[in-house]
């Protein structure tokens, strides 16, 4: 008995049906591509283990091949574009015969994208071009959160102060406070 479809239209262009699934391409487009009957290939894919583990792995890596066409597009609005138009003009005389024709040729440009600039600019380069307010805010929120940790060091002091604890208890919490001053960056009292 001679080898299936799948050991000869399948199999060995694994390589290829890996790209062109992570690249887009329907199971319909791949069966044809192989000369396989659609319902076939969806067969393989449910009965072959190695055909359904090599689609997983092309499908997780479609998100990455969409981020390389995003960033190749990109790049090519940062820069002016030039491209060239040819504009034929005729002139035909009474009796429809062509007796002049000229043919016109201008270079134009495409200046760069400025959007695209911008967000370039914020996305590479964050310290320079970045969003202020969103950095003065993350700022002021860990300047919050310092004065609540210092409230806290406070209450837990006047508590361990106020109870009538073991001098072994108060030097265990001392140390707490301690490390809790060291992390804040505080000199001790």
């Amino acid at each position: 008995m001679g080898k299936s479809k799948y050991e000869t239209h399948v199999k060995p262009y694994f390589d290829d049906i890996f790209y062109w699934y992570s690249h887009d391409w329907t199971l319909k487009d791949i069966a044809a591509e192989l000369g396989v009957a659609r319902d076939t290939f969806l067969k393989y894919k449910s009965n072959e283990s190695d055909l359904s583990d090599l689609l997983k792995k092309a499908d997780k890596s479609k998100p990455r091949n969409i981020a390389l066409k995003a960033e190749k597009a990109l790049k090519d609005k940062l820069a002016d574009r030039e491209f060239e138009e040819v504009h034929t003009e005729q002139w035909v005389d009474d009796n429809g015969k062509v007796v002049k024709k000229h043919i016109k040729k201008v270079k134009k440009t495409i200046p760069a994208d400025t959007t695209a600039v911008i967000f370039a600019l914020k996305n590479n380069d964050r310290e320079r071009y970045g969003e202020r307010d969103l950095l003065d805010k993350r700022i002021e929120l860990l300047e919050k959160q310092i004065e609540k940790l210092q409230a806290e060091v406070a209450i837990a002091e006047n508590t361990a102060a106020k109870l009538n604890i073991s001098q072994e208890k108060q030097d265990d919490i001392r140390s707490m406070i301690d490390i809790g001053r060291a992390i804040l960056g505080e000199e001790e009292e």
